[in-house]
């Protein structure tokens, strides 16, 4: 929160609380009143995931992600390990997926989930809870079964567009904002392959990080036929770089 972005954009992190193994194991209920404990409030839609790395998970954990729209749903949650539930914010159902290897930055769009209702617009029909695979495309208003009352606008394709007062999709601002993001997440964690995701929060210029990876898919590059490019070259500048720190010792 304390870095510096360029431009009228404002870095925040999103509010979150830990639940850990034991409770989940009890099958201890959530209530709200759980979820309000330690400082944090948190509001519906939340956003609930695993916090292990992938491939430490149990079974498809690593890559499920749950939407809890209201109460009931907590007590659905399908995670048999410890997890984290973290504020869900509307952010015109795009997700900026950023990579990084050592010294290059590459920025990517992703659709994301639509803009939802807030709280007690959620308490209609509709289920409590949705439940999808981050490294497959989101599900369908349909499949979600998401009535369209949940929906801020109606339907997905309707929230595909930006708000009239919300920055574009991408820009040089938002682009040079991330890089600076990746740069100061580099230095913190002292990683030289990671990825996060990031969004742009409705109606805001809050830049907000909802995710770190230490090490992942690295999709879209692989697309793009970069991947192997950027890796074998970063390897080999580390691999210089020792060999002539060993020679000076």
């Amino acid at each position: 929160d304390d870095l510096a972005l360029d431009g009228p954009l404002r870095l925040r992190a999103p509010r979150f609380k830990e639940i850990n193994e034991g409770a989940v194991i009890a099958q201890t209920p959530f209530v709200t009143s759980d979820i309000r404990g330690g400082g944090t409030t948190l509001a519906y839609p939340l956003i609930c995931k695993t916090d292990r790395a992938c491939g430490g998970g149990t079974g498809d954990d690593t890559h499920r992600i749950t939407l809890v729209l209201k109460e009931e749903g907590l007590r659905k949650i399908p995670y048999t390990s410890s997890f984290v539930i973290q504020e869900c914010v509307n952010h015109d159902a795009r997700l900026f997926k950023v990579y990084v290897i050592g010294g290059e930055v590459r920025i990517f769009t992703r659709p994301s989930l639509p803009n939802l209702r807030k709280s007690a617009e959620l308490q209609e029909r509709g289920p409590s809870i949705v439940i999808f695979d981050s490294q497959k495309a989101y599900p369908p208003l349909e499949d979600a079964k998401l009535s369209r009352s949940q929906i801020r606008g109606g339907s997905i394709e309707e929230e595909s567009a930006p708000e009239d007062n919300h920055l574009p999709c991408r820009d040089i601002i938002i682009d040079t904002s991330l890089e600076l993001v990746a740069r100061e997440l580099q230095r913190v964690f002292g990683l030289t392959l990671f990825g996060f995701d990031a969004v742009l929060v409705s109606q805001t210029n809050d830049l907000m990080v909802v995710d770190v990876n230490y090490f992942p898919s690295f999709k879209e590059l692989k697309q793009t036929g970069e991947f192997a490019h950027l890796l074998c070259t970063h390897v080999t500048r580390l691999c210089k770089e020792y060999t002539a720190t060993e020679r000076e010792a």
